[in-house]
């Protein structure tokens, strides 16, 4: 039945490929593919195929979080200013609605202090009241200033600009919580957020493919990205700027969303 489910895919929802892997006990008791792995569908789903994770890089990060609390490095109620002073005189917008399109709030937004800090705790919650603006005009200050080159850690007083949506710990938004975590990871562990995960995760589990960025061998293996139209739902390329809308300088490891994989790994 989930075979027949899969293979049907591509003919009723229009999805270009699949690949669906359950492990029991550790064993490996159902894998399959269908469709094609690249734009021009000449090349088959393979297990070799590197996949954007997105947002399942939370769970990673995360993980690495709790590594750190077991080995009483961080607390889960530590204010994140022990770690990141610049998130010192929060702002929070007086009034912020969640409705769609997403208005988020900017310099000009009328904005008061918070009324408290965030917590380590709130990030994993989703309840910092930092918001998802992915391209908020702090951030591309930030990358025109750094030659856009900076850094996970150096990229966090741009984020420490933006307007909170929310006062913190009072509400919950999905936002760049977890971005800011990776960069939590880098300042108690003294190393950069790929090289621990690589260090403390991946080499430990014997995850080969797991990264942020595809070497010169990987390119190849990365599969198609495609979007959507809102109105007809035609399938078309994904633009560059979508492609890379977490990834904000070449030297940023996205926390929240930057982790390419196999499927296997």
């Amino acid at each position: 039945k989930l075979k027949s489910f899969q293979d049907s895919l591509q003919e009723t929802y229009h999805i270009p490929a699949t690949d669906c892997q359950i492990t029991w006990n550790h064993k490996i008791v159902y894998r399959h593919m269908t469709g094609h792995s690249d734009l021009a569908g000449s090349r088959s789903v393979s297990q070799q195929d590197l996949y954007r994770l997105y947002s399942a890089t939370k769970v990673i990060t995360s993980t690495a979080v709790l590594q750190l609390m077991e080995q009483n490095r961080l607390d889960l109620y530590d204010d994140i200013r022990k770690y990141l002073p610049e998130f010192t005189n929060l702002r929070v917008a007086d009034r912020f609605d969640m409705r769609f399109p997403i208005q988020w709030p900017d310099e000009k937004t009328p904005c008061h202090l918070a009324h408290s800090n965030i917590r380590l705790i709130d990030l994993l919650s989703m309840t910092a009241g930092l918001s998802y603006d992915t391209q908020s005009p702090f951030l591309a200050e930030r990358k025109r200033g750094s030659g856009n080159q900076a850094t996970t850690r150096e990229m966090m007083s741009a984020i420490a600009q933006m307007p909170l949506i929310y006062e913190p710990g009072t509400r919950w938004g999905y936002s760049l919580a977890h971005d800011v975590l990776a960069a939590v990871v880098e300042a108690v562990s003294g190393m950069r957020f790929g090289q621990y995960l690589h260090e403390n995760i991946f080499s430990p589990l014997g995850l080969r493919d797991f990264t942020f960025l595809p070497d010169k061998r990987q390119e190849g293996r990365l599969s198609a990205l495609y979007a959507a139209d809102f109105h007809t739902g035609e399938l078309k390329p994904a633009s560059p700027e979508m492609a890379s809308s977490f990834q904000f300088t070449p030297n940023y490891e996205s926390g929240g969303a930057g982790l390419i994989g196999t499927v296997s790994d």
